[in-house]
């Protein structure tokens, strides 16, 4: 499942997916395509600085198809 969230270079966001059955996160920059949380790290939480002003994908990808899980964002 993939989210967008607006974000203003500079600002602080924090993502994190838990409970239900095991999820990776994959964060990016639509318009740069800077890779925040690269699906290769297997990550189930990002948090950091964005380095830039636009749009940024929040894919959730789920070990198994139709799998429960949830999903927390904070934006400051």
């Amino acid at each position: 499942m993939d989210y967008i969230i607006e974000g203003e270079g500079g600002q602080t966001l924090a993502v994190s997916v838990r409970d239900g059955d095991p999820a990776t996160l994959h964060l990016y920059g639509l318009d740069g395509g800077e890779q925040l949380a690269p699906l290769s790290e297997h990550r189930t939480l990002w948090a950091g600085t964005l380095p830039a002003s636009q749009d940024y994908v929040i894919s959730v990808v789920p070990a198994d198809e139709g799998a429960s899980y949830q999903l927390n964002v904070t934006l400051r």
